[in-house]
């Protein structure tokens, strides 16, 4: 037996000896954990664990942060989506009016690809596209007094004509102060076309006519064109259509005139329906002998048309056209009535012997 061994005393059973073994072993056990806390620094582990709440706040805290973030992040791509997918144009710019964003639809309304960069000017390129040309975009937002609505509109690069709503407001700090300045350019196309159309020929109507000719002749006035010319057209023996034939063919007359002149106008012109039978293009920049050419041309596209009616041959259509221009001298001592007049003077010479165009 080993000397290591605990001997049992005379007269004490094993069992004794074997409780007598135990607190030993314990002692022994106690001595052995405190070598290995004192080795490996539980008792600093120990001792550091009333932080642990202060830990676990602290991950909470980053847990709570990383939700907020990912939160941030899925709520910037859902109006950067509408602030791309939405139809209207959209820039924003500096106070000064240098870009620095803007959306799809602003490539759409002004027509234009890599020419809209980021850096260009915002007052400039609503100034250059707006129609009537040189209003001055800028002098419009001053501070504290925003642009709700400006009815206007714009000529895109490739010449197509846009009526828009233009806004203009101010993006402000927390205190109210502008940190910059976002245009919002709505295309109105569909409003003014049931606003300012003519049912029946698809035409403009006499309202837009009455816009269009004060806003072109204020134009000639300042001299930025050279010379502002109008036709006046009217359908010869229109009336008798409508006699004869109904005014279900009356109308068809019509529809047909109409499309003739508006496949032959240019897109810079205004056709619009005047009353009845009686139409009226305005034509910027055209002088006496454009106005003249242009309206041979319509009298005969509009000859070749032909009505074709129940138990009767097909009706020929023609129309008598007066042609009247005039030149920024002329504004000096006329006004737009006056011109109107003078269009629809010529008007009634042409109709004396229809199917002709006469100056006036």
């Amino acid at each position: 037996m080993s000397s290591s061994l605990v001997p049992v005393p005379a007269g004490e059973s094993a069992f004794t000896a074997r409780r007598g073994i135990a607190p030993a072993l314990a002692g022994l056990f106690r001595r052995l954990f405190a070598w290995f806390v004192s080795l490996f620094g539980a008792r600093r582990t120990i001792r550091s664990v009333p932080a642990l709440p202060a830990l676990i706040a602290a991950g909470a805290e980053v847990e709570g942060l990383r939700r907020e973030a990912s939160l941030l992040r899925g709520q910037t791509a859902f109006y950067r989506s509408i602030f791309e997918c939405t139809s209207d144009a959209i820039i924003v710019a500096d106070l000064n009016g240098c870009i620095t964003m803007f959306n799809q639809g602003a490539v759409e309304i002004f027509q234009l690809d890599e020419d809209l960069a980021i850096g260009d000017n915002l007052f400039r390129l609503c100034t250059e596209f707006c129609r009537p040309s040189g209003c001055e975009i800028s002098g419009l937002l001053v501070r504290n007094k925003q642009v709700r609505n400006l009815r206007t509109e714009f000529m895109g690069l490739k010449g197509k004509i846009t009526p828009v709503l233009l806004t203009l407001n101010f993006v402000t700090d927390q205190i109210g102060a502008p940190k910059a300045i976002v245009a919002v350019i709505k295309d109105n196309s569909e409003v003014e076309k049931l606003t300012y159309t003519d049912p029946l020929t698809g035409l403009y109507n006499v309202r837009y006519f009455q816009r269009k000719i004060n806003e072109e002749y204020s134009r000639l006035s300042r001299g930025q064109m050279d010379a502002l010319s109008m036709l006046f057209l009217d359908l010869d023996l229109f009336g008798k259509f409508n006699k004869d034939y109904g005014h279900q063919v009356g109308d068809e007359v019509l529809r047909r005139v109409s499309e003739v002149l508006m496949a032959t106008v240019r897109c810079c012109d205004t056709a619009a329906r005047y009353g009845g039978d009686e139409l009226v293009v305005i034509l910027p920049s055209t002088d006496d002998a454009g106005s003249l050419h242009l309206a041979e041309r319509i009298r005969q596209r509009v000859s070749e048309i032909r009505i074709p009616v129940p138990d009767g041959p097909d009706i020929r259509v023609t129309v008598s056209i007066g042609s009247r221009t005039h030149r920024p001298v002329d504004c000096a001592t006329n006004t737009v009535t006056l011109f109107i007049r003078q269009a629809n003077m010529a008007l009634l010479k042409a109709k004396e012997k229809r199917n002709r165009v006469c100056a006036g």
